[in-house]
């Protein structure tokens, strides 16, 4: 016996199925409503948590928000080939956006602890000098006015992937 499963058949998840066996096989096979079920699970939590982010939000928040656009740009990426290159290029190019602004407020982040955490460490072991701290707190500092920046440069990012048009593609 073979069964055949398709798309619409294991939208809503996988269904209960016997094991395969000598006598029996069960495949699915893939299709674009795999990959609309699949965008609505990471499209819908991306927005939720998009349209929450304004000046008050914490880094963590922006950076889990980083991670379902990668997550979605990733699957949209993936099955991209199943559908006219006109719809899914600007959204790709829309979450690229948003993750670019997002990269660089989290890299920011990353890389102003460090420079602290390492002025810290050398003022602890009192083997600097006060030029080289002020080098470190003038690097802290541009990088977190880069950091507003792209945290400044989000809402408009974001804006522009969360248009009626932009949604109703993905």
């Amino acid at each position: 016996v073979f069964q055949y499963l398709s798309e619409t058949d294991v939208r809503g998840g996988p269904p209960r199925r016997m094991q395969d066996s000598d006598h029996f096989r069960s495949w699915e096979v893939a299709g674009t409503a795999h990959s609309s079920y699949y965008s609505d699970v990471y499209r819908a939590p991306l927005v939720k948590r998009g349209r929450r982010i304004d000046e008050a939000s914490e880094a963590e928040r922006l950076h889990d928000l980083r991670k379902d656009a990668k997550r979605l740009r990733y699957l949209l990426e993936c099955f991209g080939s199943l559908f006219p290159s006109d719809e899914i290029t600007p959204i790709v190019k829309q979450l690229k956006g948003v993750q670019d602004v997002l990269g660089t407020f989290q890299d920011g982040q990353v890389q102003s602890s460090q420079l602290e955490a390492f002025a810290q460490d050398m003022l602890d072991r009192g083997n600097v000098g006060a030029s080289a701290v002020m080098v470190i707190g003038l690097l802290v500092e541009q990088l977190e006015r880069s950091g507003h920046d792209a945290r400044a440069a989000f809402a408009e990012r974001f804006g522009a992937f969360d248009r009626k048009p932009v949604r109703a593609a993905v």
